[in-house]
């Protein structure tokens, strides 16, 4: 065995060409027609033609006879001029007898190995079928033939002498003879199948698809059970003996597969050639190819497993797909010592091939078997290296590098492109990632993650779900995250309008509720009361009447004038008390127009702003697809209205502001002031009479001033006027607090309706990956597994639990009760359904506002459940934030949160494996941790016999259903022998090497007496 073989590859073989031995040659002479110098030049003639072919390995079927193939070996043992650079099997051709007005073709093709003598053997234990029923010898082929009448001899020979000429004796018997089945098949057993195998034809030369089964129905059976390989060209009978069942052979597939034994049956379609140039020409292209080391025991392996090692046609798929993406398959990685390392242990000076389809790297705990595939990981920019187990810091790595740094490892493609890298380097991010590399710490960690909003899990499904769209859905995005920002980011928006929308209503709804209390309608008539009060108060206050002194007409005419002054000082006072008021009252009221005519502004230079935003995006599209943006949309904002209103109420108060101002000379501030002043110094010069009528005037419009402020109206609040009306109010509350509710409910609806909308984006970008799991079941009945978009619940327990006290009496009483509570609601409601949502909103918000433990509902109130403030509460609960479009994946009737970290794995690797479309190799170490081997072998297995024909497939495993039962087309075996500097070795070969074979057993199973000591053990069902 080659270090470093690759495998089971697929190459071709031709195992039915004949050489002059047989009586029917096409190309010149026959071995017994020649000389010594020209069968010497034949045998010559016969190895060249072999070499040059496409060919792998050759088989001579000869008739009756291993002639040819014991004169080439001879010729081979004889000189050194020449060597055989081919695999050449011992074969024979013979006809056998049975039901049929044909002579019926059987091959038998030999292990190399097969001694000389176990060959004669195997010729004398042939019986012929005819008078002297003879071993098979050319002596008893000629004596047969002349036992022939010679208007039989005619028939086959014509005219020529049979009876004297032992050529044409020989000749004629060749054409004529049989074996009788019975020896064929007692010399085959004799042999094993370690030493030859038998090859029945169907439909190729006098195969047993002529047989007439229906009058020989035991027959065709005999012999395609006794068959170990079939030769057939035609499609539709490969695939029934392949036993790929299809529409056309559905019918009878069944019957057919029980005919053959019960098990499909290795194909493959020889050329046949009775010409040296003929060699490795198959018929119509009927090519056989094999995924087999060309061996002996590389053919019986392909037995195992025909449908999957056997291929009779121009090219293998996988052969087709390797050379359309040879940067995708991986040819070998080597890994030297730096010539001028001073280090004083060995490690690595390793070249290892690798096969293109599934390469399972095997050996003990510590063996080197993780670190090729943390350096493959390296050297393909793997984005886990922080998950490497060899190339970490603790390890190889340790001490800042000083061990990694002196190895240089090197990763040729199949295109031969190459990439180079010290083992101490770090990845380099901003290379593209060649290889993807699941490290078992990584697949431990996604498996074992509790599942966050967005986990490790979640990201690695979306990569594969992106995997799915077409390039021409991707528009130009690199991720499934991109993509739908992209193309929900209106929808997005949107629901935030509606959110605020909500929120305002709450609000309301609050301050509505907050009113329908009693302690709301205490509070107001308690304040009432102490308004009444205090206007009772103020009516006892009132000041003691002053009649207004009589003026004596003879009285002092000065005293008389300035009387008169006072009376009219007072009046035109009022009167201005009154316009300054009435001024006061319309300063106010011009004030807050300017203020919301200022909001005005700001709220539409704010809406310009967002406008011009997503005009600037629209320009961008529209010039990305050549139009004229202007004639889709157009958009302008007119301030200059809100600037004329405001700069006209501006000067309005500015002219009450003059005409307030105490600094105005002709303002009525200080028209009032002046007055006052006037009154005061006239005061003192009046009578006593006529200063306490003055004061009485005074003191009395400062109680009606006050009276006024206490009675007041409903427009001042604090006021008796005010309050009367707050009571009025709650009367119409209920009314006003059901609208609040039912446009509250419309723009949930509203708002679930964009979440479906984003639900159905999600599912245009989901459907490929849907229908893909929907069309490819995995596993059975072991393994359903269902995919789709749904709204789904995120997080809503964990985040309404911090938004209520759960000490405090009520629904949500309790730690363990309301968390089993909370989980029923959320469980017994559909969010995809606008009702079932509003259903569930109004369950909560029911299970708030009463008391429903012990089937009871007792009335509570919403306000005394929430922790802080209840409007966070309620936007939280109507907001639905909680609720999102997401791929909904099920396995066994289990969301994805509910799998156990094994079968996470599983799934996991399943959507690596069937459902990714990424074409890059993927190395994944003991993909088998947390797995039952009843799943590993029920659907992973399955699985990676799938995707290795399509992508390159590295697994890292201790586990011999990986190994072995997925056929790996290649086992690395690794070992380090630590007393020897740490040497690490790695030896590849197929599965049926000898020296693989044994270490699969001595490693997978435990050495071959264990193995043995459990399959003792278990008995038959």
């Amino acid at each position: 065995m080659k270090p470093n073989n690759k495998g089971s590859e697929w190459c071709i073989w031709d195992l039915h060409i004949h050489t002059p031995a047989s009586h029917h040659w096409n190309g010149g002479k026959r071995f017994a027609q020649m000389n010594a110098e020209e069968e010497q030049a034949s045998c010559k003639s016969i190895i060249e033609q072999m070499n040059k072919t496409e060919a792998v390995a050759f088989s001579f079927m000869d008739y009756f006879t291993f002639d040819g193939y014991l004169k080439v070996k001879s010729f081979l043992d004889s000189q050194n001029e020449i060597s055989l650079k081919k695999v050449l099997f011992p074969g024979m051709e013979l006809r056998v007898e049975a039901p049929t007005d044909y002579k019926l073709n059987i091959h038998v093709i030999f292990n190399p190995n097969i001694t000389k003598q176990e060959l004669s053997d195997f010729k004398s234990d042939l019986k012929l079928l005819a008078k002297n029923g003879r071993s098979l010898s050319d002596e008893a082929i000629i004596e047969a033939a002349r036992t022939l009448g010679e208007d039989k001899a005619k028939n086959y020979i014509g005219d020529k002498d049979y009876m004297s000429n032992d050529e044409v004796a020989f000749e004629l018997g060749c054409k004529t003879i049989k074996v009788t089945r019975e020896s064929l098949i007692n010399a085959v057993a004799k042999l094993g199948k370690d030493k030859c195998l038998l090859i029945l034809p169907y439909d190729t030369s006098d195969g047993i698809l002529k047989l007439n089964w229906s009058d020989h129905p035991h027959d065709d059976s005999y012999f395609l059970m006794k068959a170990d390989i079939v030769e057939a060209r035609n499609k539709d009978n490969i695939d029934l003996f392949l036993g790929r069942k299809n529409e056309k052979n559905q019918q009878y597939f069944d019957n057919f597969l029980k005919a053959i034994g019960g098990e499909p049956k290795l194909v493959v379609s020889g050329s046949d050639a009775h010409r040296i140039e003929d060699y490795c020409i198959f018929p119509g292209n009927k090519k056989t190819w094999l995924k087999a080391e060309p061996t002996f025991r590389g053919l019986r392996q392909a037995m195992v497993e025909p449908e999957s090692r056997c291929f009779v046609g121009e090219m293998p798929s996988k052969l087709k797909v390797v050379n359309s993406k040879s940067t995708k398959f991986v040819s070998k990685v080597s890994v030297k010592k730096e010539s001028d390392s001073k280090l004083d242990e060995d490690w690595f000076d390793n070249v290892v091939n690798f096969n293109p389809e599934l390469v399972a790297i095997i050996g003990n705990k510590g063996s080197g078997k993780s670190a090729l595939g943390d350096i493959v990981g390296l050297l393909g920019n793997s984005r886990q290296y922080d998950s490497f187990s060899f190339l970490n810091d603790k390890k190889f790595r340790e001490k800042q590098g000083v061990k990694a740094n002196n190895f240089t490892s090197s990763l040729y493609w199949v295109s031969h492109d190459s990439v180079q890298k010290n083992l101490g380097e770090k990845i380099d991010i901003t290379q593209v990632e060649t290889i993807k590399y699941i490290p078992q710490s990584y697949l431990e960690k996604l498996c074992n993650e509790i599942s966050p909003k967005e986990s490790l899990f979640d990201k690695e499904l979306k990569a594969v779900i992106f995997s799915h769209i077409s390039d021409d859905q991707r528009l130009g995005f690199d991720s499934l995250d991109k993509l739908l920002e992209f193309k929900t980011e209106e929808n997005n928006a949107e629901l935030a309008s509606l959110r605020i929308k909500t929120s305002k209503l709450n609000e309301e709804i609050l301050s509505c509720r907050k009113k329908l209390t009693e302690d709301y309608k205490k509070t107001i008539n308690n304040q009432l009361a102490s308004k009444q009060s205090e206007l009772q108060a103020m009516k006892d206050s009132k000041p003691v009447e002053v009649k207004k002194p009589v003026t004596d007409k003879n009285e002092d005419p000065k005293l008389k004038e300035l009387s008169e002054r006072v009376e009219k000082l007072q009046a035109d006072e009022k009167n201005l008390v009154l316009e300054i008021a009435s001024r006061k009252t319309d300063l106010d009221a011009k004030s807050k127009k300017i203020a919301r005519l200022e909001k005005l502004k700001t709220q539409v230079m704010i809406l310009s702003r967002e406008i011009e935003s997503k005009v600037t995006s629209i320009n961008e599209i529209c010039e990305d697809l050549g139009m004229d943006s202007k004639t889709i949309i157009s958009f302008k904002s007119d301030v200059s209205s809100i600037d004329n209103m405001t700069q006209e109420t501006s000067a309005s108060i500015r002219v009450i502001q003059e005409e307030l101002s105490i600094d105005n000379p002709k303002s009525l501030s200080k028209k009032l002031a002046d007055m006052k002043e006037e009154l005061s110094a006239i005061s003192d010069s009046v009578d006593e009479p006529s200063r306490q009528y003055k004061k009485y005037l005074e003191d009395l419009a400062t109680w009606e001033t006050s009276m006024s402020n206490i009675q007041g109206d409903e427009t001042k609040p604090g006021t008796i006027g005010y309050l009367n009306s707050l009571l009025a109010e709650i009367n119409n509350i209920p009314t006003h607090l059901s609208e609040l509710e039912m446009k509250r409910k419309d723009v949930t609806k509203e708002i679930i309706g964009k979440l479906q909308e984003l639900a159905n984006i999600y599912r245009d970008y989901y459907a490929p990956v849907q229908k893909f799991v929907e069309t490819n079941p995995f596993g059975g009945d072991t393994f359903k597994m269902s995919f789709d978009v749904s709204i789904v619940n995120i997080g809503f327990k964990e985040k309404f639990f911090t938004l209520i006290n759960r000490n405090k009496a009520g629904t949500f009483y309790g730690l363990e009760d309301s968390e089993e509570k909370i989980t029923k609601m959320l469980d017994a409601h559909d969010f995809n359904s606008k009702q079932s949502v509003i259903d569930f909103l109004n369950l909560v918000i029911t299970s708030l506002e009463n008391d429903c433990r012990a089937d009871k509902k007792l009335p509570n109130k919403l306000e005394n459940q929430a922790k802080g403030e209840p409007l966070e509460l309620l936007n939280f609960i109507f907001g639905l934030q909680y609720l999102e479009p997401k791929y909904s994946l099920q396995l066994n009737g289990k969301n994805l949160e509910q799998l156990s970290p094994g079968e996470r794995g599983t799934l996991l690797l399943i959507f690596y494996l069937m459902v990714d479309k990424d074409d890059r190799p993927l190395v994944i170490d003991q993909p088998e941790e947390n797995l039952d081997n009843h799943t590993i072998f029920k659907v992973l297995v399955p699985c990676i016999k799938a995707a290795k024909k399509l992508r390159q497939i590295f697994l890292i495993t201790h586990n011999p259903n990986l190994a072995v039962v997925c056929d790996a087309e290649q086992v690395i075996v690794a070992n380090i022998d630590k007393a020897n500097k740490n040497k690490v070795t790695y030896v590849s070969g197929g599965i049926e090497d000898p020296i693989i074979n044994k270490s699969i057993i001595d490693i997978l199973e435990g050495t071959r007496p264990a193995f043995n000591n459990r399959d003792y053990k278990y008995y038959g069902m």
